[in-house]
C-alpha cells in the first residue's frame, strides 16, 4: 500500500539525509531521528481511518522546518504516486511559516 512505499522512500532518504536515522525497536510506523538532542518524527498509518499521522519533536520550529518538514515535503512532491494521493497542504503551509 501507499504506507509501506512511503515508509521505504524515507528508509532510502535515511542514508542521504544528514542526521537522520531509523529508529527500527520501533513498531507503530516509521520512527527517523532527527537529531542527537532528541528530535525525531514518526510516520504511521491510521488504524481506522485512511490518514497518516505525522509527529514531529524538535527543538525548536525552524528545527523541525529545516530538519523534517522541507526534506519530508521535498521527498513527497518528488514522487508522483505520493504527491498525487497526500493532501501536503498542512506541509507546505508549516514550510511556507504559515501555520
Amino acid at each position: 500500500g501507499l504506507f509501506d512505499f512511503v515508509a521505504l522512500e524515507i528508509d532510502a532518504l535515511c542514508e542521504v539525509q544528514k542526521g537522520w536515522k531509523v529508529d527500527h525497536d520501533n513498531l507503530e510506523g516509521i520512527r527517523v531521528e532527527t537529531d542527537p538532542d532528541g528530535g525525531f518524527f514518526l510516520l504511521r498509518k491510521s488504524l481506522h481511518d485512511p490518514v497518516m499521522c505525522l509527529q514531529v519533536e524538535a527543538n525548536s520550529r525552524e528545527s523541525a522546518k529545516q530538519s523534517v518538514i522541507d526534506p519530508l515535503l521535498g521527498l513527497f512532491q518528488s514522487q508522483p504516486r505520493i504527491a498525487q494521493t497526500l493532501d501536503l497542504s498542512a506541509l507546505e503551509l508549516y514550510s511556507l511559516g504559515k501555520n
